[in-house]
């Protein structure tokens, strides 16, 4: 519909670096201090559309492109969030020093009640950002830790849960959800805006992580709620443009709605990538892995690239396949008559579509 240039007016120099952020996030670095972060350099609402540019910070009517308001006094290290009726915005200076303002959404004012929040926002207890708000933890692991939702506007903890020594908390791909598993195998998913816990679960006493659980991580659909685990090897880099997550361990999953066990796999997700892109929208689980294969009559090793579905309600394993060339997914593709996806790199294409009258 509709394009701005978030380099501004006068573009600078073609020099740049690209980073990987700790939290997931990808900077983009010029040589005049400029840093564009991706995740964290627009608000897009139904009523607006914020963007951090070399020239500051605009607001835009989504709809039409005209700009509301600007302003010119944030720092080219700015990070941006928010929801319908507020901006909020931690500064960098050249300094390393952090401050943060909130803008009404609006018309760009500032609003002068708002407590100091940049410290909290750069803790490394800050594990998600939900509208304005932020998802805390803090603690130490043998001892029992907190978890709070902290409105950044007010200054005040919207919610709080304990979260027993030794658990492991929840990664969660998505943003609305939390929880932890307790060593005793209890697995617990949290809404984040309300606090409540929408699955209460044991893992079975005969098949629990073992010791040494490093990650856990949650997925979830409209019917499930997956835990994927991690232990002993730490998780590897997942080299693809299509997102994918790297797991290591037994995996479980639970209905919504019952919260009952409906299946469990004790080995099938070892050293795995599983492809997180639209989960929700999977009709499956698609997971990739490599291994090196012998050439006979040379020295090196050619790698072998296994790609495998398997059934979210079930965990029945419904294709698996061998490729000789490695490399990544590089493409998504939907079909929404079909209800499938379609997943493209170099030399193969996988097509996920629902059974039969499903």
């Amino acid at each position: 519909m509709w394009r701005y240039p978030l380099l501004g007016r006068s573009p600078p120099a073609a020099n740049l670096n690209v980073t990987p952020t700790t939290d997931g996030d990808t900077e983009y670095s010029f040589d005049d201090g400029f840093k564009l972060r991706l995740g964290r350099a627009a608000v897009l609402r139904p009523g607006y559309a914020a963007l951090v540019t070399r020239d500051g910070l605009v607001c835009l009517d989504p709809a039409t492109r005209q700009t509301r308001w600007e302003r010119a006094d944030v720092s080219p290290r700015v990070q941006v969030w928010g929801d319908d009726r507020y901006l909020l915005l931690v500064e960098t200076d050249t300094q390393g020093s952090h401050s943060s303002r909130v803008l009404r959404a609006s018309d760009g004012a500032v609003v002068t009640t708002a407590p100091d929040f940049a410290a909290k926002y750069m803790d490394g207890g800050r594990r998600a950002v939900i509208g304005r708000h932020l998802l805390m933890f803090a603690g130490t692991f043998d001892q029992t830790r907190k978890l709070w939702l902290y409105d950044p506007l007010s200054g005040a903890e919207v919610w709080t849960r304990d979260v027993p020594a030794k658990s492991v908390l929840l990664d969660s791909a998505d943003p609305s959800l939390t929880g932890y598993l307790a060593p005793t195998g209890r697995f617990v998913v949290f809404d984040v805006a309300s606090g409540k816990p929408l699955l209460e679960a044991d893992l079975p006493e005969n098949d629990r992580p073992p010791e040494g659980l490093t990650r856990a991580r949650l997925l979830a659909d409209a019917d499930r709620f997956y835990l994927f685990t991690s232990a002993g090897r730490p998780d590897f880099p997942v080299p693809s443009v299509v997102t994918q997550a790297a797991v290591n361990g037994p995996a479980y999953c639970f209905a919504r709605k019952s919260g009952e066990l409906q299946w469990h796999s004790p080995r099938l997700f070892q050293e795995r990538y599983l492809v997180t892109e639209r989960f929700a929208e999977l009709p499956a689980l698609l997971t990739v892995s490599e291994r090196p294969v012998e050439r006979p009559g040379e020295a090196n090793r050619a790698a072998l690239v296994r790609v495998e579905v398997i059934d979210k309600a079930s965990g029945r394993v419904r294709y698996h396949g061998g490729y000789a060339n490695p490399g990544p997914f590089h493409t998504a593709v939907t079909d929404p008559k079909a209800h499938a996806i379609e997943f493209v790199r170099p030399d193969v294409r996988v097509r996920l579509v629902p059974d039969a009258g499903r």
